[in-house]
């Protein structure tokens, strides 16, 4: 199982993956591909273009291998996931800061990967708060907001998004009652096989 917390910077989805590192211990817990994978000095928006992004891609793509099979064995909750990434990307191309092309190929890899259902639930962000000044990330509220308009549309026909909402305590219980569901569901399915298909 593969949770994502995916929105704009200044979401607060740091902040919550760490309050859910406290709800959840026995899950494995991914804080940002794109964290791991850069420095900060790579991750300032002074210096975007097609090479960096790819250089960043590459990357993304080594760590979402890792992750689908250490899913396997662990629920995994990712603070931040591919739609992440192209969202930026598209907001980027927007600000002729990448290519037309590079653009396209992202969304498509992006696409392909929301088809496959990679991630079994997605937690979509809003923006619902300032943008907090940490000396990386934008304060440029417009890229936040058109960072945010790429997500909603990349996850327009998402089946498996829940949006949100509200201070840290009711996001909490959002995630918490949607997992718990989602395990019900899952422990119900495996007590019904016949005891056969269990050994």
């Amino acid at each position: 199982m593969i949770y994502t917390l995916t929105g704009t910077h200044s979401t607060g989805k740091s902040t919550l993956l760490g309050k859910l590192k406290e709800l959840y211990p026995n899950f494995h817990f991914n804080d940002s591909s794109t964290r791991e994978v850069t420095s900060k000095e790579e991750r300032r928006l002074d210096d975007i273009s097609d090479d960096s992004q790819n250089r960043l891609f590459k990357a993304i793509e080594i760590k979402e291998l890792e992750l689908l099979q250490v899913s396997k064995i662990l629920p995994t909750f990712m603070d931040r996931s591919f739609v992440d990434f192209t969202a930026y990307t598209l907001a980027f191309n927007k600000q002729g800061k990448i290519s037309d092309t590079f653009a396209a190929m992202m969304q498509y890899e992006c696409e392909k990967r929301l088809l496959l259902n990679q991630n079994d639930i997605i937690f979509y962000l809003p923006i619902e708060f300032d943008i907090v000044d940490d000396g990386i990330r934008s304060v440029d509220k417009e890229l936040q907001r058109l960072v945010d308009t790429e997500i909603k549309g990349l996850l327009l026909n998402q089946t498996n998004t829940i949006t949100l909402s509200g201070n840290i305590d009711e996001r909490l219980k959002q995630i918490s009652n949607c997992i718990g569901r989602q395990f019900t569901r899952l422990f119900r399915t495996f007590c019904k096989r016949p005891l056969t298909t269990l050994v």
